[in-house]
C-alpha cells in the first residue's frame, strides 16, 4: 500500500470518528453536573416585622460536559437541611455577594435566582443564597409548613445540645430541558466554636464536606 492511501485512510477514519463523537455528542445533549459549597454561610435574617429566619449560602458550581451549542438552563435549586433537631427545606433565592468587616458580613444581593444558563464545555460558580420555600398547601392555609424555618433562639438550641453531631446539606437542582442533574451533599460538624460565633455574630462559615453524589 502505498504511503499515500495510508495518509489518505488515515484522514478519512480521523474524520469518521470525528463525526460519530459529534453525533453522539448531539444525542446526548447537555450533560450538567453540580457540586455543593465547601463552606455554608449559617445566619440569622431579620425581617422588617420583627421576625427571625435561619438560613443559608454557599458557593455552588456547575458543569456542563455536553459540548458546545448544547447549553442546559438550571430552573430550581431546593436546599434540604436534616440534623439533630432540624429539618429544614428552602429554595434559591438570590445571587449575591458576601463583604465582611470584622465581625459584621453584609450579604448584597446581586440578582434574583432564576434561570441560570450554564453552556456546553463550560463551568461557572455562583454564591447562592437560600430562603424559606413557600409551600402551596400552607399558601392556602389547608396544612402547616412540613419543613418550618427556625429562628435564630429555635436553631441555636437544637444545635447546642448537639456539638460533635452534624447537619446534612443537600442541594437538588431542575433544569428547564429536564436533563438529569445528581443531588449533592455536604456535612457540617456541629463544635463549640460554631454555636459560641454564630450566637454572637449571627452568622458563622462553617466547613462542609462532600459527600456521595445521589439521583
Amino acid at each position: 500500500m502505498r504511503k499515500a492511501d495510508v495518509l489518505a485512510a488515515t484522514a478519512f477514519l480521523l474524520a469518521l470518528l470525528s463525526t460519530a463523537y459529534q453525533f453522539s455528542g448531539y444525542l446526548m445533549g447537555p450533560r450538567v453536573r453540580q457540586f455543593p459549597p465547601d463552606r455554608i454561610l449559617i445566619y440569622f435574617d431579620k425581617y422588617p416585622d420583627g421576625s427571625v429566619a435561619t438560613r443559608f449560602a454557599g458557593q455552588t458550581t456547575f458543569s456542563n460536559a455536553g459540548l458546545s451549542g448544547h447549553g442546559a438552563t438550571i430552573k430550581d435549586v431546593i436546599l434540604t437541611v436534616n440534623g439533630p433537631g432540624i429539618q429544614v427545606r428552602q429554595r434559591w433565592n438570590s445571587f449575591a455577594v458576601a463583604e465582611r468587616h470584622d465581625w459584621h458580613l453584609s450579604i448584597k444581593p446581586q440578582a434574583d435566582a432564576a434561570a441560570l444558563q450554564v453552556p456546553g464545555e463550560q463551568t461557572l460558580s455562583r454564591l447562592i443564597t437560600y430562603a424559606p420555600a413557600a409551600e402551596r398547601c400552607a399558601l392556602l392555609q389547608k396544612c402547616k409548613s412540613s419543613f418550618p424555618t427556625p429562628d435564630d433562639t429555635v436553631f441555636l438550641h437544637a444545635i447546642d445540645g448537639h456539638v460533635g453531631g452534624s447537619l446534612t446539606f443537600t442541594f437538588a437542582s431542575s433544569t428547564f430541558e429536564g436533563s438529569g442533574i445528581e443531588s449533592v451533599s455536604c456535612d457540617v460538624v456541629l463544635t463549640a466554636e460554631l454555636v459560641t460565633a454564630l450566637a454572637a455574630s449571627d452568622w458563622y462559615l462553617a466547613p462542609c464536606f462532600a459527600t456521595e453524589s445521589k439521583r
